[in-house]
């Protein structure tokens, strides 16, 4: 029983995947011994699958997590294993204190998730971890954290990566 969002369950929606899926096994495909433009329709059928599946884990964990009706960003860990990584945040969205934004105007945020769980994405659950960041007179730029220190050449190239436990 869901008790916090609705969701039917698609069965038309991946009846039509599996259909789509089934079809590209055919024994021509799979060997390679097609023409051109099966393998063009077999790569727009894969995409419409992958766009379909997708568009329904997305509304399922909506339904579970939030009942539709949150703007929460969630860290969803599908593995048997807690998982910490950078993730990109929606709609370059900076509401997390160790966020982050790219050149290219998008935002990244660390986030830790537990096995077979999720993490609210917020100031309250990430870790934060200050970096400092200086060039010298030379052009090499130091960057560190509480766990790293990288020095990057001139060129662009690092030339030191020291775990600073191990540094000491």
């Amino acid at each position: 029983m869901l008790t916090r969002g609705h969701l039917e369950y698609p069965q038309s929606e991946l009846n039509k995947a599996w259909k789509k899926l089934l079809l590209n096994q055919f024994h021509d495909v799979l060997p390679g011994t097609s023409i051109q433009t099966v393998y063009e329709d077999v790569h727009q059928y894969y995409k419409e699958i992958a766009d379909s599946c997708n568009d329904v884990i997305e509304r399922a964990l909506a339904a579970l997590l939030t009942g539709g009706q949150s703007e929460n960003v969630y860290a969803i860990n599908t593995l048997s294993w807690t998982r910490r990584e950078v993730v990109t945040l929606p709609n370059g969205e900076n509401r997390v204190s160790t966020s982050q934004t790219l050149l290219d105007g998008s935002t990244v945020a660390l986030a830790e998730a537990p096995s077979f769980g999720y993490a609210v994405i917020d100031g309250r659950t990430q870790h934060s971890q200050s970096v400092a960041a200086s060039q010298n007179e030379s052009g090499e730029i130091t960057v560190e954290n509480g766990i790293l220190r990288a020095i990057i050449d001139a060129g662009g190239r690092v030339v030191s990566l020291k775990v600073k436990a191990a540094s000491s």
